[in-house]
């Protein structure tokens, strides 16, 4: 078995596997050993159904505490299990119920161990590796769908009219070795792009639908000639499944590992889209052909072309729900982009708000502190100058009036400055006074002819609206002074 090489610390793998696994295989080869007979056959049979039932329990455990598209990859995983042993059962039952070496009705068998490694097909679709949208996954559930039919569509077009008769056993092994070649080439494209974690579980699974593919074409070969199989060649068999158990055991042990090793996906799987498309091509040619043969029994040609005509149906329903989910999917992502756009507009809106509302703040702070500290003190500084002329020289008192004059007209400047920045007229008054009195005011100290009329303006207005009307009123006065005013050389 494949051993991984990276490990966290902390976290074992469980290694006590590779015990039981070496005893599971030394019991196998000691019964081989003997002749063929009752005891061996129903041995292999029960081993086998038990080893398929611990996968399976395995795989289904991961599942339950996995999330998303690594749910379902352990979930169809555990489900393909499952139906391998349902085939097992089959053997069991019936070698048991005769307490003699015979071979169930295939009809019942064969099915669900054909269709088992579609399972496993699905759950390499699936990509879990990827961490898909929620939306993706109703497609991938789709593809898996469409993979499940074009399958079972095979082996009933090609298996179910011959009855599994002795020539077509051979065809099935044919068909069933295909089918796990297709399966070791997803893998295999796995193993090749993907890095990491997901690495040592692909690549185990690999390894193990591999030795598992090789030996199932011995056994069927040898089932199909002898009508059962057992001997040296079920311990390679025997092997695979104990490593599908490693893998399944991996899963467990590397869960979190294995979460956080996922990345974002960026588009679907091409290859699943192509598979889909075969399918839905392959399907209505083969019904085709199967009309013009002329070299085939009536009711076998009869039956090929009810199964096609009932595929052609299906295939039909699948690309109306597909073009269904796309419509969906193209909705649910206009309106998460018109949710967002309008979010982020909102977020927007709110910073600028804010932004304003600190700038307000700021302009009120600084307005009273202009108001309240900087005037009073002007006005203790015009006062001392007044008192200062009374008993000044004659030649200083020129120069202490015009001092004082400055002095004055700076205090005028500093209260309607504190007034620009915090108007408290506006808040006392409303807009229209406050509007009034400020165009008053600039006419008379930028000398310039200021005409105000106000219409239909609401006796109560928010306050937030009267600040943001007062602002524009005194940007669009104050903006053109500014540019009128010259510029002094520096």
């Amino acid at each position: 078995m494949h051993v991984s090489h990276s490990h966290p610390a902390g976290r074992q793998r469980p290694d006590w596997w590779f015990t039981i696994a070496a005893a599971i295989l030394v019991v196998q080869c000691a019964v081989a050993l003997p002749r063929q007979g009752f005891f061996l056959v129903a041995y292999n049979q029960i081993s086998y159904f038990l080893l398929m039932l611990v996968a399976a329990g395995i795989a289904a455990g991961n599942a339950v505490r996995a999330m998303q598209a690594i749910r379902l990859f352990w979930l169809l995983l555990a489900a393909g299990c499952a139906l391998w042993a349902l085939t097992t059962w089959f053997w069991v039952y019936a070698i048991l119920h005769a307490r003699a070496l015979v071979v169930p009705d295939l009809s019942w068998s064969d099915p669900p161990l054909f269709l088992h490694i579609v399972f496993f097909m699905a759950a390499v679709v699936t990509r879990p590796h990827l961490k898909w949208p929620s939306g993706k996954l109703y497609h991938t559930t789709l593809y898996f769908l469409l993979l499940l039919f074009f399958w079972a569509f095979i082996y009933a077009f090609l298996q179910l009219p011959y009855r599994h008769s002795g020539p077509e056993l051979f065809r099935y092994t044919i068909l069933y070795f295909v089918e796990n070649i297709v399966l070791l080439a997803a893998l295999g494209k796995l193993v090749a792009r993907v890095q990491g974690q997901w690495k040592t579980i692909y690549l185990n699974l690999f390894g193990a639908s591999a030795l598992y593919a090789s030996s199932s074409l011995a056994s069927n070969i040898v089932t199909t000639r002898y009508g059962f199989a057992s001997g040296w060649y079920h311990v390679p068999m025997v092997a695979a499944l104990c490593w599908f158990i490693w893998v399944t055991l991996l899963g467990r042990t590397m869960a979190h590992e294995l979460e956080e090793a996922s990345q974002p996906a960026t588009d679907d799987p091409q290859y699943v889209s192509l598979l889909a498309m075969l399918s839905v091509v392959a399907i209505p040619l083969i019904g085709l052909f199967e009309l013009f043969r002329v070299d085939e029994p009536p009711e076998r040609k009869s039956l090929r072309l009810l199964i096609a005509f009932v595929s052609a149906v299906v295939l039909a329903l699948s690309a109306f729900i597909r073009e269904y989910l796309e419509r969906h999917d193209l909705t649910a992502d206009l309106s998460t982009a018109v949710l967002q756009r309008t979010r982020v507009e909102e977020e927007r809106l709110e910073l600028s708000g804010r932004l304003i509302h600190a700038q307000e703040e700021e302009r009120s702070r600084i307005g009273r502190e202009l108001h309240d500290d900087l005037n009073q003190r002007l006005g203790l500084l015009a006062f001392g100058l007044v008192q200062l002329l009374g008993s000044a020289p004659a030649e200083a008192k020129n120069s202490i009036h015009q001092l004082h004059e400055q002095t004055n007209n700076l205090s005028k400047d500093v209260h309607c400055l504190s007034h620009e920045l915090h108007p408290v007229a506006l808040e006392q008054l409303g807009l229209v006074v406050a509007a009034r009195a400020f165009c008053g005011d600039f006419s008379k100290q930028q000398k310039m002819r200021v005409e105000f009329t106000e219409e239909n303006i609401l006796a109560q207005l928010a306050p937030d609206v009267s600040l943001c009307l007062f602002r524009i009123l005194q940007e669009s006065l104050t903006m053109p002074a500014n540019m009128e005013r010259p510029v002094l050389p520096g």
